[in-house]
């Protein structure tokens, strides 16, 4: 049995209800809080590669529950990445610095396969920073999380569980 082909619908994202954010394709029409249906994403350009992804979002080349990941040139030079269900059902959207997509880079947006969103906040240069929001599969947003924008190493020193190495070019 062949998969389904894909269908590429508009979404919007928007504030559904006090409750939480949604992906819903639509007329271009808003509900809800206006002040929060501000769209992070710029314009895609052109569409420079597409492949099938996992629910990990790692790269297939065949599953029955596959996902299609288009990939976007963006006037900026990044690369513009959208994940959506074979529904139509948008998954993941985001930027990344390199086309190899491992450095992700600015707004990102992660939904759970009900559509409501999962995870929603900044990278900076490969690192979660500032503050996530989080959602239920039912909508329910739950407690946000702070993220330093620190690697591992630096945040390890921040805390005091670890310390620098002195090296000849600290003493100069």
């Amino acid at each position: 049995m062949r998969p389904s082909p894909y269908i590429f619908i508009a979404v919007i994202v928007a504030l559904s209800h006090p409750g939480g954010l949604s992906a819903q394709s639509g007329s271009g029409l808003i509900s809800g809080n206006a002040d929060h249906a501000v769209h992070p994403f710029a314009t895609p350009g052109p569409v420079v590669g597409a492949d099938l992804v996992d629910e990990r979002f790692r790269p297939v080349a065949y599953h029955a529950n596959a996902l299609r990941r288009t990939v976007y040139r963006t006037s900026d030079g990044r690369f513009q990445v959208r994940v959506v269900s074979a529904s139509g059902t948008l998954r993941l959207e985001g930027s990344y610095l390199d086309e190899e997509l491992q450095m992700p880079h600015g707004p990102f947006t992660y939904y759970h396969p009900s559509g409501q969103l999962e995870s929603s906040g900044l990278y900076d240069h490969g690192v979660k920073a500032g503050v996530w929001e989080r959602g239920s599969w039912d909508g329910v947003r739950l407690a946000e999380r702070v993220y330093t924008g620190l690697c591992w190493d630096d945040l390890q020193v921040h805390l005091g569980l670890a310390t620098r190495a002195v090296t000849l070019a600290s003493i100069e």
